[in-house]
């Protein structure tokens, strides 16, 4: 019999059931259940059709054959093949009990959360004149001499009024603020499109510089800047620059990170400490300014899994646990406790939405190991099961 992977035989087992495969496929499967014992009690527990539907489900929100890679590699001493099956039964096992969870038990709840009251924050444009406008009130604006604004289905488009006359210096800046749970798009005056991720700041003028386009960052934003050749685009943080003239960049500068991030998808960037030590990072690669050692690296990354926010999913792969959390509690609006340090650096892989409530994100991770989360006021409490 040709050989076949754990992962491979796990997705067979599955659609065996759904009586979905080849009779090919069938015969690969019914002759390694036959080969191993621990596989035909795994063959048992997936009877049950409500739980292959769940599995299946549940295999679609995280990347098992990443888990079942990373089972294998605590285990570094020399093994036998039999204990690759033996681990990959075990992880589906595991799964396909902790699946259950899913279904409605109004007597066990996958774990506790506190009532938590609805935010009073709304998305807010302050003036550089000092008024504050609340967005979700605002249709247009034109009562100032400078600025105009329409803001129509989660758009701000800001104009300059006076675009007539030949710009000599910026005008004063005025702060798109953006809480928790949303993101807020904005369109500059000279038609560059940012994205602002949740608990993020953008300080903006409504007419740029004749020499360079400069606006201050504090938080995430995703930029689309429109091409000007004489005119830089610069995009200031507290601890580091970029310097563009027109292309497609993610820059997340929360203050709570230990490092500023730049992620290049088109064009050409160059980002700069606060020394002024500049250098060049080209599409597909990512500028790391570390706080502490105040020293830029480039890395070549996947950017869907810095740029997926904007289109209102989590998404990150081999990361840890206290990376996901910051962001999710981020976008919540939560703290996170952990109660065993260890738990922090537990490693996932996976993509889902920003659910409206934080228990659905939760739940999935739950769903994945050995983990419990609590909701406790506005603090997420993470522990072992």
């Amino acid at each position: 019999m040709k050989p076949i992977s754990p992962f491979r035989f796990a997705q067979l087992l599955l659609s065996f059931h759904k009586k979905e495969l080849s009779e090919t496929d069938e015969t690969v499967v019914r002759e390694t259940l036959n080969g191993y014992p621990d596989l035909q009690k795994l063959n048992e527990e997936l009877k049950d059709k409500e739980t292959i539907r769940l599995k299946l489900d549940f295999m679609s929100a995280f990347d098992t054959e990443k888990a079942i890679r990373q089972v294998r590699r605590k285990n570094r001493t020399a093994v036998s093949p039999l204990s690759y099956w033996i681990a990959a039964a075990v992880l589906l096992l595991g799964i396909v009990s902790s699946v259950y969870f899913l279904v409605p038990k109004p007597e066990k709840q996958p774990f506790y959360s506190a009532k938590l009251e609805k935010e009073g924050t709304h998305v807010t444009l302050k003036l550089a004149d000092g008024q504050l406008l609340r967005l979700d009130t605002l249709s247009t604006y034109n009562a100032d001499k400078q600025i105009g604004l329409q803001n129509t289905n989660g758009v701000l488009k800001v104009t300059d009024k006076q675009a007539w006359q030949t710009p000599s210096k910026a005008s004063p800046l005025n702060r798109l603020e953006v809480p928790f749970k949303t993101t807020y798009k904005l369109v500059l005056p000279d038609g560059t499109m940012v994205w602002l991720n949740a608990g993020s700041k953008l300080d903006f003028p409504s007419r740029f510089d004749a020499k360079e386009r400069r606006v201050k960052l504090d938080g995430e934003a995703f930029f689309d800047v429109v091409h000007h050749e004489k005119q830089a685009f610069v995009v200031v943080t507290k601890d580091m620059s970029v310097q563009v003239l027109g292309t497609s960049f993610n820059v997340k500068a929360y203050q709570d990170e230990e490092a500023v991030y730049t992620t290049l998808i088109r064009g050409r960037v160059s980002v700069a400490d606060r020394s002024g030590v500049m250098k060049k990072i080209e599409p597909g690669e990512q500028a790391v300014y570390d706080k502490s050692s105040s020293h830029i690296t480039i890395k070549s990354v996947d950017t869907q899994l810095y740029t997926a926010w904007k289109d209102g999913s989590f998404t990150f792969e081999d990361a840890q646990l206290n990376d996901i959390l910051r962001r999710v509690g981020r976008w919540y609006n939560l703290n996170v406790i952990y109660k065993q340090s260890n738990l922090k650096y537990v490693v996932y892989s996976g993509k889902m939405e920003m659910y409206e409530s934080v228990e659905e994100v939760l739940r999935k991770f739950e769903k994945s190991g050995d983990l419990h989360f609590e909701l406790e006021g506005n603090t997420i409490v993470v522990s072992k099961s």
